[in-house]
């Protein structure tokens, strides 16, 4: 039951990158559908497991932000709004602890980050797809089916640093060098997209490059050397001159400080919140806060925000104090998955800033799998992994994995 539980949530983790390419009309997405199913399995299992691990520091503090966000419901602006958002929450919260029980090891962390990757895939394909047959979302952009072009650029972003630390992990087979093309083929649709707030992050994310030469042989080093400059060649031939002229604006927007209007709505945002700093507006009711301010009700389009305007100081304090509690543990994480972690941190630190993803599903699985990931870890360091509760003895893996222990990431350093 355990791994049928798991296969569910790595079914689950693969949808979310294209979840939207298919709508139910009285269910909604795709990916809300595999989510239920995921959720019943997995509670199914729990329930006859008969047992549950203790919650980390991050779970009882994501429990305290999901509470606060829906005691904001007593004084909000927008009461179906708030509900609608609290209700999200509520459903991530429960994701994020189905992660826990349910990959408790290094290996079922890691098939949750390649579904990710393998679902990254699906929207790039359709995103190529798209591009070819010449249909545009936006003039000049191009997006997977259902898609906005700023959401889908980041989700595919994100993937890089995973795509390629996870062939570092898994040296060997087939999948080694699907993650390493998805640099090159998740760059493309990056770039296709023409979205500004992904290709500064994917930057950062690119960064993991770089930084994790030094676990190949030399003649690797080359090879890839040699590769990147014949994909930036491909990438700049095979993307079109509107997505490069639409980037390339990037630095003007910034320079401006508008940030495509952003900045009137940030501004509005933070003068909504004089008047109730602690408690906030109600979570997911910055539009309405700010109709009276602006004349229009727009999104925050900046997730830290969102939160504070929605939550007030002590809804952010604890949202902070939840990224605190994942990413402290990385800096006692083996040298890959430290490097691995915090480049997704400088990536989220980046992308954060220009989108509302406080109740976006893949901002949150990559929380929970860390959370999961850096216990995991700190066991293995202490040499604890084989006293641990039978979830950590048992196998794990639902994909093969090249190499392997029970003392912690192996390292493999391959030509």
């Amino acid at each position: 039951m355990s791994k049928l539980a798991f296969g569910a949530l790595w079914l689950f983790a693969f949808v979310i990158p294209f979840e939207l390419f298919i709508r139910f009309e009285e269910f909604g997405t795709m990916g809300r559908l595999v989510g239920v199913v995921a959720f019943g399995v997995g509670l199914v299992n729990v329930v006859l497991h008969g047992r549950l691990r203790p919650l980390a520091p991050f779970h009882v503090l994501t429990l305290f932000f999901v509470l606060w966000a829906g005691l904001t419901a007593f004084w909000t602006l927008d009461v179906a709004e708030t509900r609608e958002r609290v209700w999200t929450y509520a459903q991530l919260a429960f994701m994020v602890w189905l992660i826990w029980e349910l990959a408790p090891t290094r290996d079922r962390q890691l098939d949750l980050l390649q579904a990710y990757v393998l679902g990254c895939y699906v929207s790039v394909l359709d995103t190529v797809m798209k591009f070819l047959a010449g249909v545009e979302q936006q003039t000049g952009r191009f997006a997977a089916t259902g898609f906005n072009p700023n959401d889908l650029g980041y989700t595919l972003v994100l993937a890089i640093p995973m795509a390629w630390c996870l062939a570092l992990m898994r040296p060997k087979g087939l999948l080694t060098w699907v993650n390493r093309l998805y640099v090159v083929f998740g760059m493309i649709a990056v770039i296709l997209t023409a979205s500004r707030g992904s290709f500064i992050p994917a930057f950062a994310a690119l960064l993991i490059i770089p930084w994790t030469l030094t676990n190949l042989r030399p003649r690797s080093r080359i090879a890839i050397c040699v590769g990147g400059v014949l994909a930036l060649a491909a990438i700049a031939r095979f993307v079109p001159q509107t997505s490069w002229d639409r980037l390339s604006t990037a630095s003007e927007e910034i320079e401006s400080g508008s940030f495509n209007e952003r900045g009137d709505i940030w501004a509005s945002g933070l003068e909504a919140l004089v008047d109730r700093p602690l408690h906030g507006v109600g979570a997911g009711a910055y539009s309405v806060a700010i109709e009276p301010i602006l004349g229009w009700g727009r999104p925050p389009h900046q997730t830290f925000l969102s939160v504070l305007v929605g939550q007030g100081v002590i809804g952010l304090a604890l949202w902070l104090a939840m990224f605190a509690a994942a990413f402290l543990p990385v800096l006692r994480m083996p040298a890959l998955e430290r490097k691995l972690w915090i480049t997704i941190l400088m990536t989220l630190g980046i992308g954060l800033q220009v989108r509302t993803w406080d109740y976006r599903k893949p901002l949150w699985l990559i929380l929970g799998i860390l959370v999961a990931h850096g216990v995991s870890t700190r066991l293995a360091a202490r040499g604890s992994v084989a006293d641990q509760d039978a979830e950590l003895r048992e196998p794990e893996s639902l994909l093969p994995v090249a190499a392997s222990s029970s003392s912690g990431p192996v390292i493999v350093r391959h030509s």
